[in-house]
């Protein structure tokens, strides 16, 4: 669900811009759905992260979409807005 180019998150109901990567084992983990779906803003995912006993860093990338070094888009999530 988008409003006005923004994700809404499942969790607070917030929309959000921001574009974030996580990786599936990692999503698996925080989230506990293992088909990697689901939106989740960047506070709300980290509070289920800490929630976990997890803590999150965060990589910041202008005008990129980088890839994580050794692990290629297959094995990764994409929680982005459209």
């Amino acid at each position: 669900m988008t409003t006005q180019g923004c994700e809404v998150c499942q969790r607070c109901g917030q929309p959000y811009a921001t574009v974030y990567r996580v990786q599936n084992h990692l999503w698996e983990r925080i989230t506990g759905r293992s088909d990697g779906g689901g939106v989740l803003c960047p506070t709300c995912l980290d509070s289920a992260a800490r929630q976990q006993g997890m803590t999150l860093y965060w990589q910041a990338c202008e005008d990129e979409f980088p890839e994580p070094p050794g692990s290629g888009t297959k094995n990764q999530t994409h929680v982005a807005h459209d």
